[in-house]
């Protein structure tokens, strides 16, 4: 009895964590406006920087979307883009996703430390991580 029980209670979470997944991508899905950008480098140090563009999250098919970021930010008068596309996987907890990222060779660099710290209709703050440091984003629709 106490097994058929722990077996139900499994399927009901599975079936659980999957929907609260489905409603978080719901959420993510379009275009969404970069309002802040800040970075934070490997040693630890954070940089805020104007900036502009887009992060576009599209709809999902199956577990991999698509996904793109076209950042243009500001340091010291000089402008620099931060260009990226690739594959996104939003996990399990709706809370943390994988990037898959296309390089310009060819190569597909696979990041795993991403994070939604808040999301709304309005607004979503996330964060990734890249060989170069964090990126820390507040975005608007």
């Amino acid at each position: 009895m106490k097994s058929s029980f722990l077996v139900l209670l499994l399927i009901a979470f599975s079936f659980s964590a999957c929907n609260k997944a489905k409603r978080m991508e719901k959420k993510m899905v379009g275009e969404w406006k970069i309002i802040s950008y800040k970075f934070q480098n490997l040693n630890g140090f954070s940089y805020k920087y104007p900036s502009s563009g887009t992060f576009t999250f599209d709809q999902c098919g199956d577990d991999f979307c698509s996904y793109n970021l076209a950042l243009t930010y500001n340091v010291d008068g000089a402008v620099y883009q931060k260009n990226d596309s690739g594959l996104y996987n939003l996990l399990d907890d709706a809370e943390h996703y994988t990037l898959m990222r296309d390089n310009p060779d060819g190569s597909v660099s696979t990041f795993l430390d991403n994070r939604i710290l808040l999301i709304n209709k309005d607004q979503l703050k996330t964060l990734f991580q890249d060989e170069i440091g964090i990126h820390h984003l507040v975005l608007e629709k």
